[in-house]
């Protein structure tokens, strides 16, 4: 399965359940759940840390396929990790054919 099969199948599943979790509980709940204790705080500071890597690498990426990537840092602290997995997905379909040789390329 290459990245930009991964990246939708993801970002579908992801985007369901962050669907369930703002019907249920609305959406500034989400973020309120990350104050809840010490562990929990924990959780959310990692994401960001992984998200903060996430967008540089989305930066790199996007200046060398020859794309604005400002939507989608924008989107971050709004929409998590369904910003960048849907960055993936636009950068596959609107990146010029062959604007990339690094394709196998990943955030980590």
């Amino acid at each position: 399965m290459n990245r930009t099969t991964l990246s939708a199948v993801l970002l579908a599943a992801l985007t369901a359940m962050s669907t369930v979790a703002m019907v249920q509980h609305g959406y500034l709940a989400i973020f309120e759940a990350a104050f809840t204790s010490s562990s929990a705080m924990q959780l959310g500071l990692d994401l960001v840390c992984a998200l903060s890597l996430v967008g540089l690498w989305m930066v790199e990426d996007a200046r060398e396929k020859g794309l604005s990537v400002w939507p989608w840092l924008v989107a971050i602290p709004f929409l998590g990790s369904l910003a960048p997995l849907a960055y993936v997905v636009y950068a596959h379909f609107a990146a010029p054919h062959g604007a990339s040789a690094r394709t196998s390329s990943s955030p980590a």
